[in-house]
């Protein structure tokens, strides 16, 4: 089957969906949709698979670290993505939309991970409900002050560097 979309090198994706309140963290689906995108040429970046790797997260007995442990890491892969895939219920995702909106401001095309059409929702409506507020962003939170707020107290300093804010 040909893929949709043509390209002549192989294109980075990030897999961005929601983990938190789902049985395994939804590991199955990551796994399941970064087989699928590399069958169709992709190098794919996922979260769920770097937390096996990298931490040794079992999804079936682990507790998951706090937001900041995984967007420290996640964070930088968004900003080396081509673009990122999406899983369903990344809206509701308070990481998968945080994620999507870092990729969305910085200009990297968002897409759904099992169609590949493009994801077209306004910037406003990248950040999950709950997750600020629309009273809390009076005036306007900056690029920089949404990536304090997730990830805590941290060095202004390291945080600036790291993804150019």
């Amino acid at each position: 089957m040909m893929d949709k979309r043509q390209r002549t090198t192989m294109e980075r994706c990030y897999l961005a969906g929601p983990m938190r309140g789902y049985p395994e963290y939804n590991f199955p689906a990551f796994f399941a949709a970064a087989k699928n995108l590399r069958a169709r040429g992709y190098e794919v970046w996922s979260p769920a698979e770097n937390d096996v790797h990298a931490d040794g997260f079992d999804p079936a007995k682990d507790t998951a670290q706090p937001m900041r442990h995984y967007m420290k890491r996640d964070l930088p892969a968004v900003l080396d993505a081509d673009f990122l895939a999406v899983l369903p219920g990344w809206e509701k995702s308070q990481g998968a939309s945080l994620e999507v909106h870092v990729a969305r401001i910085c200009g990297i095309p968002v897409w759904d991970a099992v169609t590949l059409a493009t994801i077209k929702a306004p910037l406003s409506e990248t950040i999950a409900p709950g997750w600020i507020r629309a009273e809390e962003r009076k005036p306007k939170l900056s690029q920089e002050v949404l990536i304090y707020h997730v990830l805590g107290d941290v060095d202004r300093a390291e945080v600036a560097h790291s993804f150019d804010v």
